[in-house]
């Protein structure tokens, strides 16, 4: 990516999730395999950790998480088969009671 392109993405990052990060109570986030090392999330959680927003982690079945990304989400981590609907609708529920302890929006 070049510096233009990366300025650029940087701006759309802060003007998109960035504004939507301060106006939320707290930040929910689907970890897959295939975002698990995305740009794009990194940004968000840094994000939604600078800004002090409980954090709640929907992580897919075998995907691995980084010692100090478990230590920060402080137990808010659902491990699921994301491909079950029935695990799915039970994180949902869960992201609920999450949002009614910790959201103050």
């Amino acid at each position: 990516m070049k510096n233009k392109e990366y300025q650029e993405w940087l701006e759309k990052m802060a003007n998109d999730s960035g504004m939507k990060i301060m106006q939320s109570s707290v930040v929910a986030s689907l970890i897959t395999s295939g975002s698990a090392q995305s740009a794009e999330q990194a940004m968000q959680i840094g994000f939604a950790i600078l800004m002090d927003k409980p954090l709640f982690l929907i992580v897919d079945k075998g995907v691995e998480l980084s010692q100090a990304l478990k230590r920060i989400a402080n137990g808010s981590i659902v491990r699921i088969d994301m491909k079950d609907n029935d695990a799915m609708q039970a994180a949902a529920a869960q992201l609920k009671e999450f949002i009614k302890n910790h959201g103050s929006n």
